[in-house]
C-alpha cells in the first residue's frame, strides 16, 4: 500500500490540476515541486504474501466484478487469434494457456512439461490428461492443428512480427504426447514468442473448422484456462465461470464478471461505490485515481514489481521539422522527464534513459542520457534555422511556424495528461502543439501509416520485448515509419535481419549493441518512463492482487479471498 503522506499529495496534485489549463507549464511547475511524489518504499508492504497457497484455496469468494474501458469483443470474439478494436487480449490468459510460460525473464512450464531446443528444432513433452473447456482432448495433433493454423488467421503482417511463425517450416507429432516444431533456421527468441498467449494460446480443435475458425468462438472460450464464458451482452457485460475440466486446481473464485465502463471518471465512481471490485491495469487508472484510493483504508493501490513497458515520444523523421536531427535532439533536451515522472506520474513509473530497459535481456547497452537543457534546445533549433522572431513564442524557418501535432490515443490511463505535458515543456523552446488524441483502433492505423509527426508511444511489453520491438523495426510498424527519414536506415534494417539470423550469444549482443546505440544517437525516439502495472481493489473482500509473470494480463487466479 502506498499511504504515506498522501492526503498532501492529493491536495497538491488537485491544485496542478487547476493551474494546469494547457498553456501555463511554468505555473504548474511550480506547484509541482512542492513535492508529491509517492513513497516507493512502501511498495515492499503491498507485495507481502500474508496467506500461503494451500489457506488461499481454502477461501472462496462466489463472485468478482471487474470493468474495462472498451468492449472485450470489439468486432471480434475471444480467440488468441482475434485481430483488432478489442480489449479481450488482457484477459485471455484466464481462458487459454500456452506451451510454456515467461516469468521473471525466464521461460518455465506451461502445457509443455519439458521441452528441448536442438539447431532449428524445438521438441516439446506435454502435459497429459489435459482437457479443454468443451471435454476436447490436448494432445500433441491439437498443437500441430493450432501452430499451423495460427498464421493463416492473425494474417501476414503480424506473422512478420513473430519471427517464430514467419520462420515456421513444419510441425511434426512424434507421439500423441510429444510435437517437433522445425523452423527454417534457429531463432533465439522462439521459446519467448511461445510464451505469448497472443497469438499463441492454445485452442479446442472445435475452435477450427476446414476454412478457419467456428462460429462456436462467437459465444465460447475454447482453451484449457482456469475459467470460461458463461454470458455475455455485447458492449455491456461479460460473466465467466470456473471451467470444471481445468487440469489444474480450481480457482478461488468462482464467478467473475467484466463490466464496459468507458468513462473514467465512472469506473472510479463505481469501485467507490461498490459496483466493481477491483479494476486491474494501468490502461483503466488515472495517477490521480491510483493515488487518491491508496490513502483510502477500505481500498489497497497496488503497483507491479516488474517493469512492463516504456513509455516514450517517437518522432517521425520523413517529416519536416523531424527530419532535421538537430531538431530532434532539441526535444531530447526540452522535455524534463524528472517533472513527468515525480510529479505527473506519482513516483510510481522510473525516468527511463533508453527505449528499452536494462532489465531486459540483450539491452544492458551502456548509452549517454539526453539530460534536460531548455537552453541547449534552444540553441539547437537556432542552429537547424529556426529562429524566434521579436514578440512571439512560436519559432519560424522560412517563414513556417514550428508547429506539429502530437498525437495520442485516447481514454487510456494517463496518456493524455503525459501529451499535454509534453506539449507545454516544448512550447517553451519554441514549439507550437497541437494535441490529438484518437481512438485505438485510428491510432494504430494512423502510427503504423507513418501518418503522424510526434506520437506518444510505447514498447510491445514483456514478454514481447525485446525481440518483437526490435523485429518491427524492419517490418510493417510505426518503428519503421518513423525511422525512414535516417540515413542510416538501411544498415539498421540490414542489423535486425542479421540479428534474426543468428545463434551465437555474443553475436546476438553485438546487433543489439548496434542497435540501441544507432537509434539513441538518432535521436528519434524520447523515452520518458519505465511503466509498471496497476491494480486498485476494495480490501474489505479481496486480500491481495498477485501480478503474473505478465502482468498486464489480467489474473484472476491472483485475486486473494479475503
Amino acid at each position: 500500500m502506498i499511504r504515506k503522506n498522501m492526503k498532501n499529495k492529493i491536495e497538491k496534485r488537485k491544485m496542478m490540476k487547476r493551474v494546469f489549463t494547457g498553456f501555463i507549464l511554468l505555473a504548474m511547475v511550480a506547484v509541482l515541486t512542492v513535492g508529491c511524489s509517492v513513497d516507493k518504499t512502501l511498495d515492499k508492504e503491498a507485495a507481502k504474501e500474508n496467506v500461503t497457497v494451500n489457506e488461499v484455496r481454502t477461501k472462496e469468494i462466489e463472485q468478482i466484478v471487474m470493468c474495462q474501458s472498451r468492449d472485450l469483443f470489439g468486432s471480434g470474439n475471444l480467440t488468441p487469434v482475434t485481430q483488432g478494436g478489442w480489449e479481450g487480449v488482457y484477459y485471455l490468459a484466464n481462458f487459454y494457456e500456452t506451451l510454456v510460460n515467461y516469468e521473471q525473464g525466464e521461460i518455465v512450464p506451461g502445457l509443455a512439461e519439458t521441452w528441448e531446443v536442438n539447431g532449428n528444432e524445438i521438441t516439446f513433452k506435454l502435459k497429459e490428461g489435459v482437457k479443454f473447456s468443451d471435454g476436447a482432448d490436448f494432445n500433441a495433433a491439437v498443437v500441430k492443428n493450432n501452430i499451423e493454423q495460427i498464421p493463416e488467421l492473425i494474417g501476414s503482417v503480424m506473422v512478420s512480427t513473430y519471427s517464430v511463425l514467419s520462420k515456421l517450416k513444419e510441425v511434426q507429432v512424434l507421439d500423441d504426447y510429444t510435437v517437433k516444431l522445425i523452423l527454417k533456421e534457429p531463432y533465439y527468441g522462439a521459446l519467448q514468442e511461445l510464451t505469448m498467449v497472443w497469438p499463441m494460446g492454445m485452442m479446442s480443435p472445435h475452435a477450427f473448422t476446414s476454412t478457419g475458425i467456428s462460429a462456436q468462438v462467437d459465444s465460447q472460450t475454447l482453451g484449457t484456462g482456469p475459467y470460461q464464458l458463461d454470458s455475455f451482452v455485447k458492449g455491456h457485460q461479460y460473466t465467466f465461470i470456473r471451467n470444471d475440466h481445468y487440469w489444474g486446481e480450481q480457482p478461488a473464485i468462482k464467478q467473475f464478471i467484466v463490466k464496459i465502463i468507458p468513462d473514467m471518471a465512472s469506473r472510479i465512481m463505481a469501485l467507490r461505490a461498490g459496483e466493481i471490485d477491483i479494476i486491474v491495469g494501468s490502461n483503466n487508472i488515472t495517477y490521480d485515481a491510483f493515488a487518491e484510493f491508496a490513502d483510502e483504508q477500505k481500498f489497497t493501490a497496488k503497483v507491479s514489481d516488474s517493469i512492463i513497458k516504456t513509455n516514450a515520444v517517437l518522432l517521425n523523421t520523413t517529416r519536416m521539422p523531424f527530419n532535421n536531427k538537430n531538431v530532434r535532439l532539441a526535444v531530447q533536451h526540452a522535455i524534463d522527464k524528472e517533472v513527468i515522472c515525480d510529479k505527473i506520474l506519482y513516483g510510481i513509473e522510473e525516468k527511463a534513459d533508453a527505449l528499452l530497459s536494462t532489465e531486459l535481456p540483450y539491452c544492458d547497452v551502456v548509452l549517454e542520457p539526453y539530460l534536460y537543457d531548455p537552453v541547449k534546445a534552444k540553441k539547437l533549433l537556432t542552429q537547424a534555422g529556426w529562429e524566434l522572431p521579436a514578440g512571439s513564442d512560436i519559432r519560424k524557418k522560412a517563414g513556417q511556424s514550428l508547429e506539429v501535432e502530437l498525437l495520442f490515443k485516447s481514454g487510456v490511463g494517463m496518456l493524455e495528461d503525459l501529451a499535454m505535458v509534453v506539449a507545454e515543456q516544448l512550447k517553451t523552446v519554441g514549439f507550437k502543439i497541437k494535441v490529438t488524441g484518437v481512438e485505438g483502433m485510428s491510432y494504430f492505423g494512423r502510427a503504423v501509416a507513418g501518418d503522424f509527426t510526434i506520437l506518444i508511444y510505447d514498447t510491445f511489453g514483456i514478454p514481447y520485448d525485446p525481440q518483437i520491438t526490435i523485429n518491427s523495426m524492419a517490418s510493417q510498424s510505426w518503428n519503421q515509419a518513423a525511422q525512414e527519414g535516417v540515413s542510416v536506415k538501411p544498415a539498421i534494417d540490414a542489423k535486425v535481419r542479421e540479428l534474426f539470423t543468428t545463434i551465437e550469444d555474443n553475436k546476438i549482443q553485438e546487433h543489439y549493441d548496434y542497435i540501441l546505440k544507432t537509434l539513441h544517437e538518432e535521436a528519434l525516439y524520447v523515452p520518458i518512463s519505465y511503466a509498471k502495472e496497476l491494480v486498485i481493489f476494495n480490501n474489505q473482500l479481496i486480500e491481495d492482487y498477485r501480478f503474473n509473470g505478465q502482468p498486464s494480463n489480467v489474473d484472476v487466479i491472483g485475486i486473494v479471498p479475503n
